[in-house]
């Protein structure tokens, strides 16, 4: 019966366009600006978008390794010197 229910569920879920998870701190948006933004430190972003620093922490890792992952791929191709 507890995983009928839980199939139906992820089911109904999977239906509202939801996959499961945790859901984000931060929109993409905000994201994106805490990037942008150049923030002395961490603790100025956090207090400016409500959040910790470890999630800004985060944030900014990520981006440096999606960053250096698409520069490996474009050297790969023969985009970038």
């Amino acid at each position: 019966m507890i995983l009928e229910r839980a199939s139906a569920g992820l089911a109904a879920a999977g239906a509202d366009g939801r996959i499961g998870g945790r859901r984000q701190e931060l929109a993409v948006a905000k994201r994106a600006e805490i990037v942008v933004s150049g923030r002395k430190s961490g603790d100025d972003a956090a207090r400016r978008y409500g959040v910790g620093r470890p999630t800004v922490s985060r944030i900014a890792a990520g981006h440096s390794a999606n960053r250096a992952w698409r520069t490996i791929l474009n050297r790969s191709r023969g985009r970038l010197p």
